[in-house]
């Protein structure tokens, strides 16, 4: 199916519906869609991190040698990504695992609690518009227009 085709499907499901509104809707977050990966921002990660009180622990494991290494290291890195970048790149499929499972670590060792895990992991699952789900791009008014034989 073409995009127009896809894009002249959905929207016949919008009969009587300004053109503007459908194409903010099809273009709009929709959370009953799969939700997709998205990239982090470290401010949004430091700011679980921080309200939870667990950033001190992060830190204070990080600067501590008598830690054990694996641990110490995994501080080291979270604590390093997330005051040296501003972006996770967690779309891609190989920091997704690597964040996963050094946040695992963490959890394991008793410096991060699942709850925190979970809520960091979170961030990387967004909500997604029908045109991203259906690969169509973005979705403007003329393309509603072409859709409804308006040309």
């Amino acid at each position: 199916m073409t995009r127009e085709q896809k894009i002249a499907a959905k929207v016949a499901q919008f009969a009587g519906v300004a053109e503007a509104d459908v194409a903010a809707a099809l273009n709009a977050p929709d959370s009953n869609l799969p939700t997709k990966r998205s990239d982090v921002a470290t401010y949004d990660a430091r700011e679980i991190l921080l309200s939870t009180g667990e950033w001190g622990g992060v830190v204070l494991a990080a600067e501590n040698t008598a830690v054990p290494s694996q641990v110490r290291g995994a501080c080291i890195v979270l604590r390093d990504a997330i005051i040296q970048t501003s972006t996770i790149r967690i779309s891609v499929p190989a920091i997704y695992n690597a964040t996963a499972n050094l946040l695992g670590a963490l959890v394991s060792a008793g410096i991060l609690t699942n709850a925190t895990r979970n809520a960091l992991m979170a961030l990387a699952e967004v909500a997604q518009s029908w045109a991203e789900k259906e690969g169509v791009g973005v979705v403007t008014i003329r393309d509603i227009g072409i859709a409804r034989g308006n040309f």
